[in-house]
């Protein structure tokens, strides 16, 4: 027996070393992988340089069966190209392994048509989150009408179709998770309908479908709505691989000739972890909006860690106010092929560490991919934004306490006109990058416009404003067409400390980790942009339309103001979802934050939690299994924020659970301790 033994393993490693020279780098034995996850293959180019490679992956070990994997663009396989120096034999792809749990994965890497051209390496983990609960699956298409009630928690099975004619109506307070193993969203198609009108203390909340603190970017695929508004393309197929082909155009599509279309209304909404990856640059996002006309209504809405962008939009001029990009990967505003919306009061927090693959920015537009001349051309206009980027601290540096794939604040390229006012900028390595020489020809017209807004803490102060790749300096502009005194603009660095929140004037802007929740990016009453905003008549950009609210602040925010509460959440992946208590003898529920500090504790943690009313207040902890440890009755507690100490000295070493129980309502918050 044990000779068999040998002779299988001697065998494996044979097989899987077939060719010495040629070894691959990344994956590696041992390593472990989220379903679903986009990952880069890396492998030694010196035999390899010219040859056409495929990917295969095999759950079953390393004798196959082999399934081969999608490549970037959709390939199926890439030609080596990457050097044919030895001391640089370094060849490199990303793609996406199968949706199933596995411990015994193996990637190989073969030459087309030459198997005897290959490279093996295994075992490689994949793991799947462990699901939460749900009441009731919503699969299929929608082709009636159907509610969704708040007295379940649904859960998606693939992608939902909202079909011409269908309507979603989603009660406040609503819960949907995505299935976590299989690609899964919700997509109104043309001619469909959603009403998804949640309030401030009842949200409408999707979610990814894994356990509370098992949750993740790019769990699930978000919401889409495709509308019969105007885009350049005439009529496409959205990105992410969920729709149809061109003989049907029915799932997926977009374009027309409607802009007074409306395919309903989006309010108090959060859309957390969307984003999965159908295969490699071709993810979805949190919020996909392909050509919605400007009778739908798009408010209050949150996306939070998402897989790519957080919001695009592909063409249409739905218009949109109160948005909240929270930590995602990629872009937070993100538009093309004619958008030419507008949106106003938005709040962008990003998060140091990450940040895409493809370069991250605060705006990313395009009018198309190819820079062209087709009409109509992308015009958005953001007024009242409040963008807390990735640098902290201007002592950090790219590349290390900052992901270095942090570009710039605003990316106004391939002949795109987006316009910018009277917003706040901080904390981004630069500000503003004109690309392609056809959009500075758009900006000599004034096509395009960014006056009025307040840069802090730029990293780069050199690159406030810059021209791209192959992008020169033309007529009237140039590298200080920004500092223009008509644009109004201001650009703050700061003199005696590197800290942005020092110069930032705001309440809390960088929340330590620990204190998520905490986070308020209202200005403090000393801010000096709380009376430079306007709205000037423009005979271009319509920043005088009376879309627009006239205020008189820059950012998102007045002094004492906070449209994001209660309904935004800043700490979702230990967030437990319930179903709503719905009964009109009821009150609204009483908690709206709550936050445990630090994580994990030892023998003592702070508690930080909001009461929207004075209310009793108790405290109950409880193990992992459930079982009530101990309970302290507070009493009426006043509204506001609120603290209180725990006493962890008696506990071993485990997870935990701490309730608040009010009148009307209860919240639980996970705490780890370790001694």
């Amino acid at each position: 027996m044990k000779i068999l033994k040998l002779f299988i393993a001697l065998f494996v490693i044979s097989s899987i070393s077939a060719n010495a020279e040629f070894k691959i780098k990344s994956p590696k034995a041992g390593d472990e992988f989220r379903v679903g996850r986009t990952i880069t293959v890396e492998w030694d180019a010196t035999e390899s340089y010219k040859k056409t490679l495929e990917l295969y992956a095999s759950v079953d070990g390393p004798n196959g069966p082999w399934e081969i994997l999608t490549l970037p663009k959709g390939a199926t396989s890439i030609k080596d190209q990457s050097t044919s120096d030895t001391t640089k034999p370094l060849g490199k792809t990303t793609t996406v392994l199968p949706r199933k749990a596995t411990n015994n994965l193996y990637v190989k890497i073969q030459e087309k048509g030459n198997p005897n051209f290959s490279a093996i390496a295994g075992p490689i983990t994949i793991k799947l989150p462990q699901p939460s609960k749900v009441d009731s699956v919503l699969t299929g298409d929608i082709k009636s009408t159907i509610t969704l009630s708040n007295k379940k928690i649904y859960g998606l099975k693939g992608v939902v179709y909202v079909q011409d004619g269908g309507v979603l109506r989603i009660e406040p307070g609503t819960i949907i998770l995505g299935e976590v193993a299989n690609v899964s969203a919700i997509c109104v198609n043309r001619g469909g309908k959603i009403y998804a009108n949640g309030t401030p203390q009842k949200p409408i909340v999707m979610t990814s479908g894994a356990a509370p603190g098992q949750r993740d970017r790019g769990d699930w695929g978000g919401l889409l709505i495709m509308g019969r508004a105007k885009t350049n393309l005439g009529e496409a197929q959205v990105e992410g691989g969920i729709s149809d082909g061109p003989d049907k155009k029915i799932n997926g599509w977009f374009g027309g000739n409607d802009d007074d279309d409306s395919s309903g209304v989006v309010r108090y909404v959060r859309i957390e972890f969307a984003g999965i990856a159908e295969s490699p640059d071709n993810e979805l996002n949190s919020l996909t909006l392909g050509s919605v006309g400007k009778r739908t209504v798009i408010e209050y809405v949150q996306c939070s860690y998402g897989g790519d962008d957080s919001f695009e939009w592909f063409g249409g001029n739905v218009n949109s106010k109160y948005l909240i990009a929270y930590n995602g990967i990629d872009d937070d505003f993100d538009g093309d092929n004619g958008f030419s919306g507008k949106v106003q009061f938005g709040l962008s927090v990003r998060f140091p560490e990450i940040a895409d693959q493809s370069n991250s920015e605060l705006f990313e537009f395009d009018n198309d991919s190819k820079s062209s001349e087709r009409q109509p051309f992308t015009t958005a206009v953001f007024s009242n934004i409040t963008a807390i980027g990735p640098f902290k601290d201007l002592a950090w540096e790219l590349g290390k306490e900052v992901n270095p794939k942090y570009l710039t604040a605003i990316q106004n390229r391939r002949n795109a006109r987006l316009s910018v006012y009277n917003s706040l900028i901080i904390g981004w390595p630069r500000g503003v990058e004109i690309t392609n020489q056809n959009t500075v020809r758009a900006l000599n017209n004034d096509s395009a416009k960014y006056e009025y807004n307040t840069f802090i803490g730029t990293k780069d102060p050199n690159k406030n404003m810059y021209f791209g790749s192959a992008t020169n300096a033309d007529g009237k502009v140039t590298l200080d067409w920004l500092k223009s005194v008509m644009k109004g603009n201001e650009f703050i660095q700061p003199t005696t400390s590197t800290l942005v929140s020092d110069i930032a004037k705001l309440q809390y802007p960088y929340p330590k980790a620990n204190e998520l929740e905490l986070l308020d990016p209202s200005p403090l009453a000393s801010a000096p942009f709380l009376t430079t905003a306007k709205f000037d008549n423009d005979p271009i950009i319509p920043i005088s339309d009376p879309y627009f609210k006239k205020v008189a602040y820059r950012g998102a925010f007045a002094v004492g103001e906070r449209w994001d509460l209660p309904w935004a959440e800043y700490d979702p992946i230990n967030q437990e979802y319930i179903v709503s208590v719905d009964d009109e003898n009821v009150a609204e529920q009483d908690v709206y934050s709550m936050n445990i500090f630090p994580q994990p504790a030892s023998h003592f943690a702070t508690m930080s939690y909001f009461l929207q009313n004075p209310t009793n207040v108790m405290l109950r902890l409880v193990d992992a299994y459930g079982n009530e440890l101990t309970k302290f009755d507070l009493g009426l507690v006043g509204s506001g924020f609120q603290s209180q100490m725990i006493d962890l000295q008696s506990l071993a070493n485990g997870v935990y659970y701490v309730q608040i129980i009010t009148n009307n309502s209860t919240k639980t918050q996970k705490i780890i301790v370790v001694k």
